[in-house]
């Protein structure tokens, strides 16, 4: 019998819920990806290939998935960090996850983000991804 404090509550719990049925639907189904703003201007946008890297992530080819969008390994390393945040605030009744929210949205670490972002979008119009 699962223990009441390992069961989803709250915006993270069905955060939690929704992106693992997400991650399965996509594991399963083969989408179409489309870039609007590849479209309307001809260039690639920073997050070009993110899809096709998680479909790739979702099927365990890692790195294919990192050629595709190199900013696939630090969502999938922040995902896995808030994963685990998640249940141990479940499993020790902690604010683990609080602390990760509040050093993921400080000024160091969005001016990192928008840094990775950056040479990330450089990397995919240099390869034309």
């Amino acid at each position: 019998m699962i223990q009441d404090r390992w069961l989803p509550r709250g915006r993270e719990g069905y955060f939690f819920v929704a992106f693992g049925a997400c991650l399965f639907a996509v594991a399963l189904f083969s989408l179409p990806t489309l870039c609007l703003w590849k479209l309307a201007l001809g260039f690639p946008c920073p997050g070009c290939g993110l899809t096709r890297a998680f479909l790739l992530l979702a099927r365990l080819r890692f790195a294919e998935a990192a050629r595709m969008n190199i900013l696939v390994t630090p969502l999938l390393l922040c995902g896995a960090l808030a994963l685990l945040c998640y249940a141990a605030d479940r499993f020790f009744e902690g604010r683990q996850l609080e602390g990760l929210r509040s050093a993921l949205t400080s000024k160091p670490a969005i001016a990192i983000s928008a840094l990775m972002a950056l040479l990330s979008w450089g990397y995919n119009i240099a390869i034309g991804n």
